[in-house]
């Protein structure tokens, strides 16, 4: 637990009371320079410490020179700090910010007292502690440290079941940014988890009995058999949305076509259509709407595949459509009738017959032969009229083929920017079936224990509400509490369970890193959900860090009962701090050994409580503050065992006292004589009252020098 490296316990135990005056009586001048020359004097010796603060042990001297090595360290002198123990080697490097380690900043003491607060069977719940100091004051290693010697005095009290602290605390250290808007519900949450590993019965009993308290379960059931067939319905309504948006997937071309009016291939075909119209009307496409026959060309050529199969698929116009076989026909006869002309111009041979016929016949025979290169002349003619058959064909397929294909292209384009948008949909749709058809089935299941639970049925492991972001999450998470708290103290069903924790901390830190006003609301909501005996709430913030907000201090007042702000303490200076930090004292805390004996179990001696009881006017007069006010000088008088009226005093004057008392008695203090009697006149009849009680306690009056060393001990235990 958080001890100082040097091993001394700091902590004072005040003296033993008797009849009479129980204070001592005030130091004269003498005796406080006799005491001064002899600290002086003595200053290597450990315990001359200021009166009225944690006494420390003396620094021993720190060698810079290297350390001797292993062989020769019989030779030397024993080092005045303990040797590192190989379990801690290597000695670090580099030290972190972050929390770890014994306390060596002079803290061990009160924070032993926390701990010892926390784990003892004698301090009644619910526990709300709170350690304050500003940036960079070692709050969160402090808040580790607390937890961790009540949870090393918890399990040394498993070897003493009959000591004075609890077996068995469960400490859950939480970050407050962490805990999200429904903080009481993140614990219970995180909570279930941890007890589900480590008490597995106790976690299933008090979810069980959360689940019955937070409603009736035949209620339960029916709303949770409402939401089943609600969450049905909206899975069936998503799927329906998904398999629309695939359906549109599929049928994209159509739609962009003939149900987009916007989209380029429509604009296209409506500024163009002076020269498609008559394409398509020479291809015989003479329907009553040319715009819609272009189109269903387009999605033909579109559907066809890539740029081969279209261009395949084009060259259809060559031949398919109307008049285009005419001009193939017409193109092959005449190159035909080309050839048979020019043959007839070379081989004469065909003359022979009519050469050899009658009067007649030799006459044509001669007229042809004068007039042979006719042939050739009518051959090349029919030649030419079988290319402008080809040309014409080919203009026309180009003619008809063009339009198409810029059609197909703009098609591709709106086809392009519609189906990333509609692939989106399907892919969220797909996410959302698979997201509620889980939530469905989560219900469902959730839905069938809670019918169980509602007839009678088997037992089955629950799934707490607070699990889930459900509208009554929060209800049973506090009933989560209810039902733990329940369990500790053996009521209920929980008696039965197994062996239970004694007591749950929660560790809260880092509250001063949210908004002003949303790190105070959560601090208000966790503490209203832990205020239950088996619950101690402990948090470390910065006051200052809520001033912002309105009625902040009322509010951190009524929510913690006991803080202990870091800053208000003097350190014994930093040489145990810097040995820690150079590895050369213990930087690990070491297990307890179970104590019979608690310090807080030093009672209150009836001297004690009639100057309390005076002192209950000046703190009152709400019993609140009269109930911190005994509670704060129980945990402070260890501090301060030399100047107890004082701080009594001090204490009540900080509870209950106006801000106007307040800062007269500072006022008085600054000004005072140290070694003279202190006196607040100024202050009103409650202050006077207070410190003559105060000074009829102990025998004299409060001298100056006490109420200063006793104020700088309230400060440290009060807000």
């Amino acid at each position: 637990m958080g001890g100082d490296p040097s091993g001394e316990n700091k902590d004072r135990i005040p003296p033993t009371f008797t009849e009479g005056p129980i204070y001592p009586p005030p130091r004269n001048a003498q005796a406080s320079s006799a005491q001064a020359s002899s600290a002086q004097a003595g200053s290597a010796q450990a315990g001359s410490t200021q009166p009225g603060l944690p006494r420390a042990a003396a620094a021993p001297p720190v060698s810079l020179q290297p350390a001797p090595a292993p062989a020769q360290r019989h030779m030397q002198t024993a080092p005045a700090v303990a040797p590192v123990s190989p379990a801690d080697a290597p000695r670090p490097v580099f030290v972190s910010d972050a929390a770890g380690g014994p306390d060596s900043l002079g803290r061990a003491a009160p924070l032993a007292r926390l701990s010892e607060l926390i784990a003892h069977r004698g301090a009644q719940g619910p526990l709300s502690i709170a350690l304050t100091g500003g940036p960079g004051s070692g709050k969160s290693h402090a808040l580790m440290d607390l937890v961790e010697g009540a949870s090393l005095l918890s399990t040394a009290a498993l070897a003493a079941p009959s000591g004075p602290f609890l077996p068995r605390i469960v400490a859950l250290r939480l970050e407050a940014p962490d805990l999200g808007d429904a903080p009481d519900a993140a614990i219970a949450e995180r909570l279930h988890a941890r007890l589900s590993r480590e008490y597995p019965h106790i976690a299933q009993r008090a979810a069980e009995e959360a689940a019955h308290a937070a409603s009736d379960p035949r209620q339960t059931a029916r709303a949770l058999a409402d939401n089943v067939d609600e969450a049905r319905r909206r899975v069936a309504a998503e799927r329906a949305a998904r398999d629309e948006a695939v359906t549109r997937r599929a049928r994209l071309t159509e739609t962009v076509l003939y149900e987009t009016p916007g989209s380029q291939i429509d604009g296209y075909a409506r500024s163009h259509r002076g020269k498609i119209d008559p394409a398509l009307r020479a291809f015989g496409f003479a329907g009553a709407d040319p715009t819609a026959d272009y189109k269903g060309l387009v999605q033909t050529l579109a559907e066809s595949g890539g740029t081969g199969d279209r261009f395949l698929a084009s060259l259809r116009a060559l031949w398919a459509y109307q008049g285009q076989k005419k001009l193939v026909v017409f193109g092959v006869i005449l190159f035909l009738f080309s050839w048979l002309l020019g043959a007839m111009a070379v081989d004469r041979s065909w003359l022979d017959p009519l050469q050899s016929g009658g009067d007649s016949l030799k006459g044509a025979a001669g007229w042809m032969t004068a007039h042979i290169g006719a042939l050739k002349t009518a051959a090349r003619f029919a030649e030419l009229a079988g290319f402008a058959c080809f040309a014409l064909l080919l203009w026309r397929a180009w003619r008809f083929a063009q339009p198409l294909w810029r059609g197909a292209q703009l098609l591709d384009v709106d086809i392009a920017a519609r189906k990333t948008d509609l692939d989106h949909q399907i892919a969220h749709h797909a996410q959302r079936v698979d997201a509620l058809a889980r939530e469905a089935d989560a219900l469902a299941q959730r839905a069938a224990e809670a019918e169980k639970r509602a007839g009678g049925g088997g037992a089955s492991v629950v799934e707490p509400a607070f699990m889930h972001a459900t509208p009554g999450h929060t209800g049973e998470a506090r009933a989560y509490f209810a039902a733990l708290d329940a369990a500790c103290a053996g009521e209920g069903d929980g008696k039965s369970a197994g062996a239970a924790p004694a007591r749950y901390v929660i560790a809260i830190d880092s509250l001063d890193r949210l908004p002003p006003q949303k790190g105070l609301a959560l601090l208000q909501n966790v503490a209203s959900a832990l205020a239950r005996p088996a619950f101690a709430l402990v948090t470390a913030f910065d006051p200052r860090h809520f001033d912002s907000v309105e009625g902040a201090g009322v509010e951190l007042a009524r929510v913690i009962q006991t803080p202990l702000a870091l800053g208000a303490m003097e350190a014994p200076g930093w040489s145990a701090f810097v040995e820690q930090l150079a590895g050369r004292a213990p930087s690990r805390r070491e297990q307890r050994a179970p104590q019979a004996t608690s310090r807080l179990e030093l009672p209150l001696a009836e001297p004690e409580t009639r100057l309390l009881t005076a002192l209950a006017s000046l703190a009152g007069p709400a019993p609140r503050n009269v109930n911190r006010l005994v509670n704060a000088y129980r945990l402070a008088r260890h501090d301060a065992p030399d100047d107890l009226a004082a701080l009594a005093f001090q204490l009540a004057l900080v509870i209950g006292g106006t801000r106007t008392e307040r800062d007269l008695v500072a006022k008085s203090l600054a000004s005072s004589d140290p070694a003279a009697a202190f006196a607040a006149p100024e202050a009103g009849p409650r202050v006077a009252a207070a410190l003559r009680a105060a000074a009829t306690a102990q025998g004299g009056a409060v001298t100056t020098a006490s109420a200063i060393r006793a104020a700088a001990v309230a400060r440290m235990w009060t807000l």
